[in-house]
């Protein structure tokens, strides 16, 4: 039997990272958090559907968005347990380590395998 997640003001919490690990992700968290809440100088455009950013800065944002699929693919959280990186996992975590984001045709490949990440 799981035991439930406990929600907390800032969402759902596990401890998964080292105090070294988790310095070099906030940097990311903080960036992605200022463009959110409208304090950079980033500007967004909704298109439909879309949302279009001008002026963001591709590697922050995508490493942002690459630990937070690296983190649901590591946690133990029931919430997460279909998320499953496989051969991907180690490739994700060496661009976040390294702080390289890769090109923009990796994002749309990244994006379209996320499908494939996932247990059936």
């Amino acid at each position: 039997m799981s035991v439930p997640e406990k929600f907390l003001q800032k969402g759902v919490r596990e401890p998964l990272l080292c105090d070294a690990c988790e310095q070099l992700l906030s940097a990311y968290e903080r960036y992605v958090s200022r463009v959110f809440a409208g304090r950079s100088n980033v500007e967004a455009k909704q298109d439909g559907g879309l949302i279009h950013l001008r002026g963001i800065d591709y590697t922050k944002f995508k490493l942002f968005a690459l630990s937070i699929l690296w983190r649901a693919s590591v946690s133990s959280l029931d919430m997460f347990n279909q998320v499953e990186l496989g051969r991907h996992g180690p490739i994700l975590v060496s661009m976040i380590r390294e702080g390289n984001a890769g090109s923009q045709i990796e994002v749309r490949s990244t994006a379209r395998a996320a499908g494939s990440f996932c247990r059936p």
